[in-house]
């Protein structure tokens, strides 16, 4: 069980590096409002995490993998407010041109709301732990609900390990570009445009 433990952390450590939507969104959210915010995002990303976790033990998932009309719904509408918040980031930066107005600050709670909601409304996580999680379960011992537990709990962590790493690449490197008005100027957009297009990559994605 050990050997098999120390395998699945190489495996995770080594998926949740890679930058895949999750760390896109958290990178985009760190540029466009600093580090604080890039924290509470990875944070919430590893809560929906945590919901699927739930899920997979409770059984749910196995629903949405065998329910083609129930996960296109919820892949629908998990694109659907992707595409819907990069919007507002790409017009709100727009309009705080247009009039020269300061941008509202957005607050720790919403990002990490915002967060939440995309990822558990990402059925392709959903999958993900469902195919993954029951291969490092031993069926030789007890509690195979615990064991998946603790399975998608180290994926959680990790996860959250990975965001705040690139939380403070991306806020190192803000930091070095904030005095530059044309940065400040298009950070915003540039996080609204991979908030939308990861939502159009969710949508129109066959597979």
């Amino acid at each position: 069980m050990t050997t098999q433990l120390i395998y699945y952390v190489f495996i995770v450590a080594g998926v949740v590096i890679m930058p895949g939507p999750a760390i896109l969104l958290t990178f985009s959210r760190s540029i466009s409002s600093g580090r604080k915010i890039g924290v509470f995002t990875a944070l919430g990303i590893a809560t929906g995490d945590l919901v699927h976790t739930v899920l997979v033990v409770v059984g749910l998932s196995a629903v949405v993998a065998t329910s083609p009309a129930l996960f296109w719904t919820i892949k629908t509408i998990g694109a659907a407010y992707l595409i819907f918040i990069g919007v507002k980031m790409v017009f709100s930066a727009s309009e705080q041109r247009l009039h020269k107005t300061a941008m509202a600050a957005l607050s720790p709670k919403r990002a990490y709301l915002q967060a939440v909601v995309i990822e558990v409304l990402n059925p392709k996580t959903a999958l993900f732990f469902l195919s993954l999680l029951p291969q490092f379960v031993s069926h030789d011992l007890s509690n195979v609900s615990g064991q998946l537990f603790a399975l998608g709990v180290i994926f959680v962590l990790l996860s959250f390990l990975s965001g705040c790493l690139y939380v403070w690449g991306a806020g190192s490197l803000m930091n070095l570009l904030k005095t530059n008005p044309v940065v400040n100027l298009w950070k915003e957009r540039v996080a609204g445009s991979i908030f939308a297009g990861l939502g159009a990559h969710l949508l129109f994605q066959t597979k």
